[in-house]
């Protein structure tokens, strides 16, 4: 079951998010990208749930007989579905059909009444939940308490006139981390000769440095050859890698090359970076 995800307007700053474009705001979540259906396409009489890339993640017969299309975002292993017993969470914040209604080009509006009235049916498994939904003039507090102080992955901005997809924004939480160099890693193909990657580590409690992540992206190809002719060198020395956010492995999502820092020691390059 394939769907285009819509392209997003970035914002880099949630200063710079020109909120006379925009209606509403949803916290946007670090999950799977999925899209509920039923019937499925496999099982005629259940549900599926697919990935953007076209892998069906999950599937159940624990629903009504309704055609449905959903989109949201799929997670495993929060503290609210363990509380209830389940093992997963699909958090709705878009219906594309409804019955032999295709609401695709149908007003957001009108696309989340229905969501929420045929959420309010009950004829779902217990995991499907409705995306919360809040005023673009709320920006700066969703932002604070859903993305600084929860570690949600960011927001995404919509106007209640469009159609799916149609001038949508999104800004997402930016984050850095030190690492220590601990080895380059070869490219492959075009990179060949170059550097792919920066193998980058971290001291734990017992003061070793183990490889958490290898960081690949932000890299310019003249900068990577100079990775490259200076492996040896580089090893032992800090740098620092930008993404969305760092997991409790010390691994960064989406990790973008910053620059090696000379103001730092390496043994200041530990897991006590991580937020916790």
């Amino acid at each position: 079951m394939m769907i285009d995800r819509p392209k997003f307007k970035e914002y880099k700053e949630i200063s710079s998010v020109p909120e006379e474009l925009y209606d509403v705001v949803e916290p946007k979540m670090d999950g799977i990208w999925g899209v509920y259906i039923q019937p499925g396409e496999f099982l005629l009489d259940g549900w599926e749930i697919w990935s953007r890339t076209g892998v069906r993640k999950a599937e159940g017969t624990d629903c009504g007989n309704e055609k449905i299309i959903l989109l949201g975002e799929f997670m495993f292993g929060s503290n609210w579905a363990y509380e209830r017993g389940l093992d997963r969470e699909f958090f709705a914040f878009d219906i594309l059909r409804y019955g032999d209604e295709n609401l695709y080009e149908m007003p957001l509006m009108v696309r989340r009444a229905m969501l929420e009235k045929v959420l309010r049916s009950g004829d779902f498994p217990p995991f499907v939940r409705i995306l919360e939904q809040f005023p673009i003039t709320d920006i700066n507090k969703v932002w604070d308490e859903l993305v600084e102080k929860k570690n949600y992955e960011g927001l995404v901005l919509k106007r209640n006139d469009g159609i799916y997809g149609d001038k949508w924004g999104r800004i997402k939480h930016r984050t850095s981390i030190d690492y220590v160099c601990m080895g380059i890693e070869e490219g492959r193909g075009r990179l060949e000769g170059m550097a792919g990657g920066i193998l980058g580590g971290l001291f734990n409690d017992d003061k070793e440095c183990v490889v958490v992540c290898k960081v690949g992206g932000g890299l310019k190809d003249d900068e990577r050859k100079d990775l490259w002719e200076n492996r040896e060198q580089l090893i032992g020395s800090v740098f620092t890698a930008g993404g969305y956010k760092v997991y409790k492995s010390g691994a960064i999502r989406h990790p973008q090359f910053m620059g090696f820092r000379n103001d730092k020691q390496a043994g200041e390059c530990t897991f006590g970076q991580i937020p916790s």
